[in-house]
């Protein structure tokens, strides 16, 4: 059986409107409910990441982001419960967008990163900041 894990976006192009507060509550629910979930703060201000007390990578990765699953493994952080784990924000989050380049193949892109972690995670939250085009 070839498992797919669920990935849900949590976006909106407002700030302050509980994108961080639902992500967050989402993540530890499914945790809780005995799915292996991965919360990954996209927003550069790093909320999400600050409420799970996991601290982002003090290299600039940002714009590796997309090139290797294995660049994106080395960044998950456990968090303090079980089946719970965080890919922090990172300051060179800021330009998610610009990482993202080409429109026409942005979800293509995040897509192709995301596959890789299939194996590992049944549910893939991300926490995308208010400036994210989708």
């Amino acid at each position: 059986m070839i498992h797919h894990p669920r990935i849900l976006s949590v976006a909106n192009q407002k700030g302050g409107v509980g994108k961080t507060a639902t992500s967050v509550n989402l993540a530890y629910l499914a945790a809780e409910s005995g799915l292996r979930t991965l919360l990954i703060d996209l927003d550069s201000q790093g909320a999400s990441s600050f409420y799970f007390r996991v601290r982002p990578s003090k290299k600039n990765w940002g714009k590796r982001f997309f090139k290797t699953y294995e660049q994106l493994l080395k960044q998950i952080k456990a968090s303090d419960f079980d089946r719970l784990d965080i890919i922090p924000a990172h300051e060179s989050f800021r330009h998610f967008d610009a990482l993202l380049s080409d429109k026409d193949k942005r979800q293509l892109r995040l897509k192709r990163v995301l596959k890789g972690l299939k194996k590992e995670y049944d549910l893939i939250i991300l926490d995308c900041p208010p400036t994210l085009s989708y």
